[in-house]
């Protein structure tokens, strides 16, 4: 017969572990663990009371926990509530509360027109080279074609159908948590093939004309859409001011913290609850 000492020190380990469903807890403590010491022979009205006190105290736990897959719910529900306003509040380091918004029309039209001016002038320069140039330039070299182009793409696909059955899998009543450690396996190790991948090309075609629109591109879309925050009457978050006003503005930021903004407004835009990131596995 296990201690009662025993069985709640390890379901304190076992509570705070987020790969643990609350269906798994109960399955362990509340169907097995104590239904096999009510089973025992000769037991006192002493011990079983004390048992059915942990049964009880260790019931009402799971059922005040925040399940697993109850936290992957609420993230979607979040995510779409916040697609359909159009903005979303994210914490970041060293700033605080900040508001992303979509870009609406007029946004995109000032963000595409900035980019236009640029491309225009870099086109001019015959130093500057354009990506097809310096691909064309690679390919000769053998240093990357449409081989490796397909690989990557390959990739690509391969990793957005692992992350589907990852998700999948989470968001089941009963997800086996060896499947979803073995599936996680597999997304990191797509994601290094990627990331490897991707620096062989981008390296190379960082300094084409491209790549500097698109700095300025993404430039452009953090200071239209990137405010501090409001509260309205009931104390939800809404857009302020413009946390930058100008892009000279955010080139004068912080990098750390123009990272941070960028990486969680980007994966927003993209349709991707940040909060996930967080979640375990």
């Amino acid at each position: 017969m296990r201690e009662i000492q025993s069985i709640k020190d390890e379901f304190e380990k076992d509570y705070y572990n987020e790969k643990l469903t609350n269906k798994t807890l109960e399955v362990k403590y509340l169907k097995s663990i104590i239904a096999d010491t009510f089973k025992e022979e000769g037991l006192t009205e002493e011990t079983v009371n004390k048992y059915k006190n942990l049964e009880d105290d260790l019931s009402k736990r799971i059922k005040e926990r925040n399940d697993f897959k109850q936290d992957i719910q609420e993230k979607l529900i979040k995510l779409q509530e916040d697609v359909t306003r159009g903005y979303r509040e994210f914490e970041v380091d060293n700033l605080g509360p900040v508001v992303v918004k979509f870009p609406g029309i007029l946004d995109d039209e000032k963000i595409e027109l900035e980019c236009s001016r640029l491309y225009n002038i870099l086109l001019q320069d015959r130093e500057m080279l354009t990506e097809k140039e310096i691909l064309d330039i690679l390919e000769r070299r053998g240093i990357w074609g449409d081989e490796q182009e397909k690989r990557l793409a390959m990739a690509v696909e391969e990793y957005q159908d692992i992350q589907f059955r990852l998700n999948s899998e989470k968001v089941k009543d009963k997800p086996k948590m060896k499947k979803v450690e073995s599936i996680t396996k597999e997304a990191r190790e797509m994601e290094t093939v990627i990331q490897e991948l991707n620096s062989i090309k981008s390296k190379h075609v960082l300094n084409s004309i491209e790549s500097r629109v698109e700095e300025v591109r993404q430039r452009t879309k953090l200071a239209c859409c990137v405010y501090s925050v409001d509260k309205d009457e009931e104390g939800n978050a809404i857009p302020g001011e413009r946390l930058w006003d100008s892009t000279e503005k955010l080139t004068k930021e912080n990098k750390a913290v123009v990272l941070d903004v960028f990486t969680k407004a980007n994966l927003y835009w993209s349709g991707l609850d940040p909060a996930f990131l967080d979640s375990p596995l």
